[in-house]
Order: structure tokens, then sequence, then C-alpha cells
């Protein structure tokens, strides 16, 4: 529970809270820039890991693995909680719904989700009700989508074996848009998922992969936590006393 000290190199002075401030801020807001292997923004703006095989694909220059790095990042958003500071940039529902085991499974969650992520004034046609209601003909997508998911320079992932193969029809477009959303929102996350909690675990404690910071508050209290700043250490020292010694909590952890 030591509190950061930060310091600029080349630079004299003391922090007083306000360089730490900076520190948690700026780490967040820049790291779709400077990570670009292993976050990306969602339309709002949101952060959301990378899928697992392009994090994987490529060689970091710090020689760290993907999971080492996420795990290093759900350390500082740990951190942040502990020293009451705003993060600069949002993680995405998704992404905190799959932090704290309750990820979107059914086709009317997953769409939900990827309107919320989708930038003001743009829908992605796969959130439309369109897109389910009428033929795939009238929207001119007759023959041309397959149960693949396309990765940009990465290539692409079969959604189901052969998927290359299986094209998408009105018999079994629903079918295709649950595992498409299911992979693009959760299942490519889950390495990064994983490795982050970690590293919450690391800072505000827990047991085999229950983090009470992940028990107690649902996806919005937490999106809302990062960003007003904080909880005070005392709850963090009686957090990690009941996650040791709570059934409830160590049956999660099971």
């Amino acid at each position: 529970l030591s509190l950061v000290q930060v310091t600029f190199l080349g630079e004299k002075g003391l922090d007083a809270g306000g360089l730490t401030r900076d520190f948690f801020s700026s780490f967040a807001t820049r790291l779709a820039d400077d990570e670009a292997s292993l976050w990306l923004r969602t339309g709002r703006g949101s952060l959301h890991p990378t899928p697992d095989s392009v994090a994987r694909g490529i060689r970091h220059p710090s020689r760290l693995s993907p999971e080492k790095l996420y795990r290093a990042c759900g350390r500082i958003f740990g951190m942040a909680v502990l020293h009451g500071c705003k993060l600069g940039c949002p993680l995405s529902r998704p992404f905190v719904l799959s932090l704290s085991r309750a990820p979107p499974l059914s086709l009317a969650e997953l769409q939900a989700e990827l309107n919320r992520e989708a930038g003001e004034g743009e829908q992605d046609f796969r959130g439309k009700p369109d897109f389910l209601e009428k033929p795939l003909a009238e929207l001119g997508l007759e023959g041309v989508l397959r149960f693949t998911r396309s990765l940009g320079a990465a290539g692409e992932v079969e959604l189901v074996p052969g998927g290359k193969q299986l094209e998408v029809t009105d018999d079994n477009k629903a079918d295709w848009l649950t595992k498409l959303l299911r992979h693009e929102l959760v299942d490519s996350a889950a390495l990064a998922a994983e490795a982050f909690r970690n590293g919450l675990i690391d800072v505000l404690g827990g047991a085999r992969d229950a983090c009470p910071l992940l028990c107690l508050l649902d996806a919005d209290a937490l999106i809302e936590l990062w960003g007003k700043g904080g909880i005070g250490r005392h709850e963090v020292v009686r957090w990690k006393a009941v996650t040791h010694v709570s059934p409830s909590v160590q049956q999660q952890a099971s």
C-alpha cells in the first residue's frame, strides 16, 4: 500500500499530488497511441484490448509478454484507485464486464454493448434491428458475409471450423452475429482480462483470481470509480481482510 511518488527526468521539485494525478491521467490517455499492439479505442473513445492474436503477434520493445504488460496495466489502474486519481480514458464496458466475470453472452446483450461503444451518431449495422428483421438481399449483404472475423493486417480468424467457406444466410445470420460479437467483445480479450485482473489483485488484494473491487462493484460503478478517482486506503485494507476470510469470495475464486 505504499504511495507512488512521481518525478520527471531532468526536472526538480517535489510531488505534492499534481504529478501523480497527471501520471495516472496521461497513462490511460496515451495507451491506445503508445501501445497500439495492446489497446484500441472504441467509437466512443473507450479502451478495449486488441485481439489476443494481434497482441501475441507483435514483439513489444520491452520484450515482455502481452500477459505481463496487461498485468502491469491492471496494477496501474489499481494504484489509481488507491491514490484517488482519475484515469484520462475509460475502459470499455464489455471489457469491464469480462473483468468482473459477467461478460455479455446473449445476442441482445452483445448488440447492446456494441451500440453503447459506438461513436456518437455512428451505429454499426450489426447492432441495428434491421439486420435480423430484414432479408440479407434487401440489405445488400447476400453472399457477402462468411463465418470469419477480419483482423486487418493480422488476417482473419474463423468463428467456426471451416468458417471461411460457410456463407451467412438468413437462416444462420443470428448465430453468425452472436459468434462474431462474442469473439470481438469477449473471447479475443480473454487473455487481457485475466492478466489485467491479476494486476488489480496485486495491488488491491484478492484470492485466486477474485478481486474485492470487482466483487463489490458492478461494471458501471467501476467505470465511474476510475473516472471520478478512487477510494480510501482504509477501504483497501478492509477489502483485503474480507477477501481472505469471506467464504463467498473464496467460492468465487475457486
